[in-house]
């Protein structure tokens, strides 16, 4: 995927509760990592996978 200027947010779950907490939420499993892109939850990581929920949130949000 080529470099591209996106914001995000990580939460460190081994410090936090409150992100553990949220990662539960989404994944009761508990793997890592566990990606919410604009509501869409991606367990693993998959540079293709990723690339289509940023894709995809982009289009929804300007309506393309």
């Amino acid at each position: 995927m080529a470099s591209k200027l996106l914001l995000f947010l990580e939460h460190d779950i081994d410090h936090s509760a409150s992100a553990r907490d949220h990662a539960r939420q989404l994944n009761p499993r508990g793997s890592v990592p566990t990606i919410e892109v604009d509501s869409e939850v991606l367990v693993g990581f998959g540079p293709d996978s990723l690339e289509h929920a940023i894709t995809t949130a982009a289009e929804r949000r300007v309506g393309g």
